[in-house]
């Protein structure tokens, strides 16, 4: 059993059903409904109703300080609500393949999804499922390996996304990644240099001016996984080198601050991956001669060719 408190979060579990809710505790009287970010409630016999379920859940009108007892003096905003952790599920391969399915059935879709390796601050977790969710992202998996839990804390930091996003745990990166390859998924590590001279590297100035083009249009993958990891060692090297690619952001100062948090930078790489493919107008035949110079070959081949060439530069 856990404490889920903040509006935006009780609103998501409730609405998701993903955990069976046991009591919502409130600091105001609610006389007929209860309005929250996800949508509003209604009451039957002093109790909340669920939307499309015939179960109901008891209510609490409490005071604050019974509140802050619950939720261990966090800022609640007068809500909680005690329900079942979490059905967090092992990753399998039917889920993988669901996210390559949907790329072959909808050639204008493009499967993206995050592998969160390590990411221990709760706060950066909660800000990298924020950021999925919004932006389309609909699984993440979290790799076992020192890795932030799903807590409350994790749920109210990502105001709610947690609870309406598949989230997956991976206990043997190595065997997913191989399954990743399997399915023609591309892999790319967030790392902030390159992983060696062989592998490519992709850098945010660019994936703005085209380079997403290269993987949305010429490389056809079944899917993209961006890898991340941890805030002060990043990923494994052995996971890195399991990948086809690396990329990262391109930062206008490093003296000082040297780095964005993980979370911040996995927002960004998101939002470069999955944006529309532009092209400035002078580069427009230097795109149709690199498309017709890779037409019909295998995309691994073509993707470090055009590393190589450095067509993006």
């Amino acid at each position: 059993m856990e404490i889920i408190y903040g509006k935006h979060a009780v609103g998501a579990a409730l609405i998701a059903a993903r955990r069976k809710p046991k009591k919502l505790f409130v600091s105001v009287n609610i006389q007929s409904s209860i309005h929250l970010p996800a949508g509003t409630f209604s009451l039957r016999d002093g109790k909340l109703c669920l939307p499309n379920r015939k179960e109901t859940v008891p209510i609490q009108v409490c005071t604050k300080q019974h509140l802050d007892s619950l939720t261990s003096n966090v800022v609640h905003q007068g809500i909680a609500l005690a329900a079942s952790r979490y059905p967090l599920q092992p990753w399998s391969h039917p889920v993988l393949k669901q996210l390559s399915d949907q790329v072959t059935q909808s050639p204008k879709s493009f499967g993206l999804s995050v592998l969160a390796c390590g990411v221990q601050d709760p706060a950066n977790l909660g800000s990298i499922l924020r950021s999925s969710y919004c932006l389309g992202i609909k699984h993440v998996y979290l790799s076992e390996r020192k890795t932030a839990k799903l807590t409350p804390t994790v749920c109210k930091i990502s105001a709610g996304a947690s609870e309406l996003l598949d989230i997956f745990s991976v206990q043997d990166e190595s065997s997913f990644l191989a399954h990743l390859h399997d399915l023609n998924i591309l892999c790319l590590a967030a790392t902030p240099e390159p992983i060696s001279s062989v592998i490519p590297h992709f850098q945010t100035d660019c994936l703005f001016m085209g380079s997403n083009a290269l993987i949305h249009r010429t490389l056809k993958p079944s899917g993209v996984m961006l890898v991340v990891g941890n805030e002060e060692n990043g990923i494994p090297e052995k996971i890195c080198r399991a990948c086809a690619g690396s990329i990262s952001v391109t930062q206008a100062r490093d003296s000082v601050v040297d780095s964005l948090n993980v979370g911040v930078a996995t927002g960004i790489l998101l939002s470069g991956l999955r944006g529309k493919p532009t092209f400035p107008p002078d580069s427009c035949s230097v795109k149709k001669q690199h498309d017709r110079s890779i037409k019909r070959r295998p995309w691994k081949e073509a993707f470090r060719e055009q590393a190589t060439r450095k067509i993006l530069e």
